[in-house]
């Protein structure tokens, strides 16, 4: 619920003068008074308030208020209601309690009494919205970080224990990985939850664009700047912001940042007046910044700062076991029409290098959600583009740099996986392409786990 929603509340009173008394107490707070003499025309008209808070009299005509408020909250469990009464009986508190009524008041009403209560009644009413949101946030982020492999339970395990304390955290992995959807997930389980969470993809912008969206800028700090202009930095205040491919930033923007590192400020571009900000940095790179820093492309002093807590998310390529995991709950989430796969597409999946990672392997499925005719994914359905098929320069560097017996093997591996790829899975097609004997093939596949 956001704050500047209008607070609702329910008045059901058949004295007159309480009634306009409490009207217009709570209309004077801002409140959205929602007046009733009669129990009936309040239930009647209640399904379309969405009311908040409901105050009630118990002493009502045709039924008392222990009544209304059991069938108010059997049309909505969340509203929480406040009797007052001309008797305080200890039996109507008591049954007020076991119905689910937040609170009880006496009459003649205290004004100040009520309006702390009704207070703490909004805020206990928000609380379990709150909650409900966060609970199908956490459901739905849960969904996205799919995957039981141990190497992957325990980077999100270790990454998660980190999420409540106020340190700066930097996450490191491939392309694909996820890294902006463990962000947010760390920062929906931080205690700054119900502030913002702001992301910025670093390499789009500009330095000077980058500066002035991070800090923001003055009034005629630059031509063009006809106004002031918050950064990121302080719409964030309270909450999160996610850096992503923080390795690509200036040397100007890397000493900016950490100022808002060290001191917890910023200067706006064109101005001198520092401006303080309480922001949770999350990073995130595909680059090794250590590498970076003894080549003097990233500051030391600011790596120190970023990597508080540092973790890197396994490739997948490193857990296998999920790919089967991974590729059911896209073919099940993506396109409207919950599809299969056959073992055989299972197998060539598994069988595949992902150098695109999760991100890789949602549009392996995307592409065959779309090729399939019917309910099953089968391995003729699969396109895994010619892209995937191509080693980076990256992995042949790495290749290279290895001794002649690990080279060789890894050139052998990658040639197989590149003809297993382009025959679709199909063994003896593949075996006649290459010529190469069908049994032995199988024996060279399996000892790269590529079956």
């Amino acid at each position: 619920m956001h704050e500047e929603e209008k607070k609702r509340i329910l008045i059901v009173d058949d004295d007159n003068d309480s009634l306009e008394l409490c009207s217009s107490l709570f209309a004077s707070r801002q409140y959205q008074v929602l007046p009733f003499q009669s129990p009936q025309e309040a239930l009647q008209t209640f399904p379309e308030m969405s009311a908040n808070i409901a105050l009630i009299d118990w002493e009502l005509p045709h039924f008392n208020g222990g009544e209304l408020a059991k069938r108010l909250l059997s049309i909505n469990p969340d509203i929480q209601i406040i009797i007052f009464t001309a008797y305080s009986a200890p039996e109507r508190v008591q049954e007020s309690r076991e119905i689910g009524v937040f609170d009880f008041i006496s009459k003649p009403i205290d004004t100040h009494e009520l309006l702390l209560k009704a207070e703490k009644a909004f805020e206990r009413y928000n609380s379990i919205i709150e909650k409900r949101l966060l609970e199908v946030e956490m459901e739905r982020l849960r969904d996205s970080l799919v995957g039981n492999s141990p190497v992957f339970v325990d980077a999100l395990n270790n990454i998660f224990s980190a999420a409540k304390t106020k340190e700066t955290i930097l996450l490191q992995g491939e392309t694909g990985t996820g890294k902006d959807l463990v962000a947010y997930a760390i920062h929906r389980r931080s205690p700054r939850n119900r502030h913002p969470f702001i992301p910025v993809n670093c390499p789009v912008l500009t330095e000077s664009l980058l500066e002035s969206e991070l800090f923001g800028h003055e009034h005629d700090a630059f031509t063009g700047a006809k106004f002031t202009k918050k950064g990121y930095f302080e719409a964030a205040h309270l909450g999160t912001i996610f850096l992503d491919e923080i390795g690509e930033l200036s040397e100007k923007v890397q000493s900016a940042l950490l100022r808002v590192l060290d001191k917890g400020e910023i200067i706006r571009a064109g101005g001198t007046r520092p401006i303080l900000v309480d922001v949770r940095v999350i990073a995130a790179t595909n680059k090794n910044l250590a590498h970076a820093v003894q080549e003097g492309r990233f500051r030391l002093d600011l790596y120190h700062r970023l990597s508080v807590f540092c973790y890197t998310l396994p490739a997948l390529n490193d857990r296998k076991e999920d790919i089967p995991i991974l590729a059911e709950y896209f073919a099940r989430s993506i396109g409207g029409k919950p599809l299969e796969i056959s073992p055989d597409a299972k197998q060539m999946l598994m069988a595949h290098h992902y150098q695109g990672n999760v991100r890789e392997l949602r549009n392996v499925i995307t592409r065959a959600i779309a090729a399939a005719k019917g309910m099953t994914i089968l391995p003729s359905h699969i396109d895994f583009g010619e892209d995937s098929m191509r080693l980076s320069h990256e992995q042949t560097k790495d290749i290279l740099d290895q001794e002649w017996g690990p080279a060789k093997l890894k050139f052998e591996e990658q040639y197989l996986r590149y003809w297993l790829d382009k025959c679709k899975g199909n063994v003896g097609e593949m075996s006649r392409m290459i010529k190469r004997d069908r049994s032995d093939l199988y024996g060279r596949l399996k000892t790269f786990g590529l079956l």
